[in-house]
């Protein structure tokens, strides 16, 4: 007896459902490369990349210790780095354009949350046209196999 799920797909040849798999497939790849990252994922990596860069210890005391005189390139680099790092306006500026970075390629305008509906999404319906791909596999080779268990017990008869 066909369930729900298989009378949905009954008026659907077996080259139709291969073909509705392969493009939805394709469909998903697709929204997943143009979803990859959504604001709040932009922001967070901000975040995260800002805390990383503020544990690294770039002030160090040998940058104070020629009081001025020997301020080499690499030294006035580590004292700018380090007070940007630890700037609130560098850290609202960086936030600012990581969240601005929606319509660029990979970023979403999604929420996270309706990204991964909608992928969760496509992804049932992937498996639902696998099931019953195989599943029309096996009931054509359950036919088969009883055709001939059939064949094997009317010739014992004979």
């Amino acid at each position: 007896m066909p369930t729900l799920k298989t009378k949905r797909f009954a008026n659907r040849s077996d080259e139709q459902l291969e073909d509705s798999l392969a493009q939805l497939r394709d469909e998903l790849a697709k929204f997943q490369r143009a979803n990859h990252v959504t604001m709040t994922d932009a922001v967070e990596n901000a975040e995260t990349w800002l805390r990383q860069a503020r544990s690294i210890p770039m002030l160090y005391p040998e940058a104070l210790a020629g009081g001025g005189r020997d301020l080499g390139r690499d030294t006035l680099t580590e004292v700018v780095a380090a007070y940007v790092l630890t700037s609130a306006d560098f850290r609202e500026w960086l936030t600012e354009r990581a969240a601005a970075c929606g319509g660029s390629s990979g970023f979403s305008k999604l929420s996270r949350k309706d990204r991964d509906e909608q992928v969760d999404k496509m992804k049932a319906e992937i498996g639902a046209l696998e099931t019953e791909i195989v599943r029309r596999g096996l009931e054509a080779e359950r036919g088969r196999v009883e055709t001939e268990l059939a064949a094997l017990v009317g010739g014992e008869a004979a």
